[in-house]
């Protein structure tokens, strides 16, 4: 289980925590991985304007 306290940290942008695994494994350039987060969040219907947004 996770613990909701520490997996959607207040203090981190929406595009943090759905860019971090891209970080750590991925290997992309910065640019390629925020393209690809405003992808996974056109996919559930989410917008460009959210990513500075705080959860």
């Amino acid at each position: 289980m996770q613990n909701p306290f520490t997996s959607l940290d207040p203090a981190w942008k929406v595009e943090q925590p759905v860019c971090e695994p891209l970080d750590r494994f991925d290997g992309e350039t910065r640019a390629e991985q925020t393209e690809r987060v405003r992808e996974v969040l056109a996919h559930i219907g989410l917008g460009d304007h959210l990513l500075s947004r705080k959860p």
